[in-house]
């Protein structure tokens, strides 16, 4: 929690080495987002949301070329809550990305899997 800050040390194959301007980043707590099941195997999947912001929500679904193939807004109204999601069901098996966006502009980003 809080602010953490970082930096980069570049090394050069000559040993030298630089480092990058330092940077924070602020952690306000534990949210997790989890997408159930995963591999999707229906059109539906329900996402497991754990000390979120209260607020409207998108999901958007990426295929590996980087093209949006599904998009989806919703509201959670409680920290921890369980929504149910209707997912594009013409999606071909494959990887895809699903970005979440909270009402803050964070996003999260998971790895889903259609079979």
């Amino acid at each position: 929690n809080g602010k953490n800050y970082y930096r980069l040390k570049a090394l050069d194959f000559d040993g030298s080495f630089k480092y990058s301007q330092i940077v924070y980043a602020t952690i306000n707590g534990k949210s997790n987002i989890t997408i159930f099941p995963n591999p999707i195997e229906h059109n539906t999947v329900l996402l497991l949301m754990s000390g979120v912001v209260k607020g409207k929500y998108q999901i958007v679904i990426l295929n590996n070329a980087g093209q949006m193939v599904n998009s989806n807004s919703f509201t959670i109204l409680a920290n921890d809550e369980k929504k149910s999601i209707v997912i594009n069901s013409q999606l071909a098996n494959g990887l895809y990305s699903a970005i979440i966006t909270a009402p803050d502009g964070v996003q999260t980003n998971i790895k889903i899997a259609v079979q």
